[in-house]
């Protein structure tokens, strides 16, 4: 390993004719330095704004969710929700029904997830707020 480093010492700082390739060759030592950074000061921004994202949204996000494995909805008789209000450490059960909907705002297209939610969701979001 040490030779190699030596072997590329004595080229990079060679007084020789050779000082093209020495300016060349420091061009791009600093252009992979630049890039490595500028990646590595971006990635450090997308993974703090994922920890910001996930602050703000986790008290809305619950803990445990149930979903079907095969159509949209549930039968009203399938899931006994006061069997599973007495669950020890559930705090709230809410029913929500989620649909990926199209949104028009003058000329502007957008795709949204629209939520339906029981009055039981809107109590445990206020709980938490307080």
């Amino acid at each position: 390993m040490n030779t190699a480093f030596y072997i590329a010492k004595r080229y990079i700082f060679s007084k020789k004719s050779h000082s093209a390739i020495n300016l060349i060759s420091l061009i791009s030592v600093f252009g992979i330095f630049v890039s490595t950074t500028a990646m590595v000061i971006v990635l450090s921004a997308f993974n703090g704004i994922e920890g910001l994202v996930e602050q703000l949204f986790s008290s809305f996000d619950p803990a445990i969710k149930i979903t079907i494995r095969e159509g949209k909805t549930f039968e009203d008789d399938a899931i006994n929700i006061n069997q599973l209000k007495k669950i020890k450490g559930v705090e709230s059960v809410a029913k929500v029904i989620e649909e990926i909907t199209m949104l028009k705002h003058g000329e502007q297209w957008i795709t949204a997830t629209l939520k339906g939610v029981d009055t039981n969701f809107f109590r445990f979001v206020i709980y938490l707020i307080l």
